[in-house]
Order: C-alpha cells, then structure tokens, then sequence
C-alpha cells in the first residue's frame, strides 16, 4: 500500500505542515482514497502527481475543522475539473456549514453514509 502524508499538523497548519490529510492506494493500483481533508489538502495533492479524476472514496474520521473543511474546495475542484464519476464520502452527517457540498453544481455525483455501513444516495443539483 502506498501512503501519501498529505498533512500531519494538529488544529492548526504551521509553515511545515498542513493539517490532517492521508491519500492511501494499493500499490499499482488505480484509484486511491483519502483520509481526512484539512484545508490546503488541494495543494498538497497537487504535489504528489495523484488525480482527482481517481479519487474513489473521501473519508471523514470526524468533524473537526482541522480533517474536514477542504472538503467543500476539493469537491467544487473535481466539478470544474469535468469530473463525472461517482465519489464515495463516508463519516458522520454534514453539520450545516458542510451542506454546501452537497448542493454546489461543481460536486461530482456523491454517495454518502456513515461508518456503520449505512449508504444513501446523493446527486449534486445542477443548474
């Protein structure tokens, strides 16, 4: 399996890192997941040379700031990026600041759900 610390900070970044953020993927495979999404997990990703166009699953641990507020930024990126295929979001439900993620134009189609297995369908609106 290949890791990718995209960010190991604790609630705040310093100049070194970024906060919480770990790109995972099988060794040759495709696709890859990320654990947690601070802010900045864009340009961190940016330097690792791995797509958003292979991002299979964004992972929530919980709802911290500090492991979930680059997700409305990294999922209007996939959109604007012409992203079309499904993207697996897993962890607690969206607070209210997060929902915006599920109603940008930009957002690929999402499946979300919990930890515990439960998975509901969302699509993204367009307009």
């Amino acid at each position: 399996m290949e890791f990718q610390f995209l960010g190991t900070g604790a609630g705040t970044p310093s100049k070194t890192r970024n906060v919480s953020a770990l790109a995972l993927r099988l060794r040759g495979a495709r696709h890859w997941a990320l654990v947690d999404c601070g802010e900045g997990t864009q340009h961190q990703i940016l330097r690792t040379g791995w797509s958003l166009h292979e991002l299979g699953a964004v992972f929530i641990t919980h709802m911290h700031g500090d492991h979930c507020y680059g997700l409305p930024g990294l999922l209007a990126s996939a959109g604007m990026m012409n992203r079309s295929a499904p993207l697996h979001l897993v962890g607690p439900a969206l607070p209210a600041s997060l929902r915006c993620c599920r109603t940008c134009r930009y957002v690929p189609p999402c499946r979300t759900g919990s930890r515990r297995g439960t998975t509901a369908s969302s699509s993204a609106a367009k307009t």
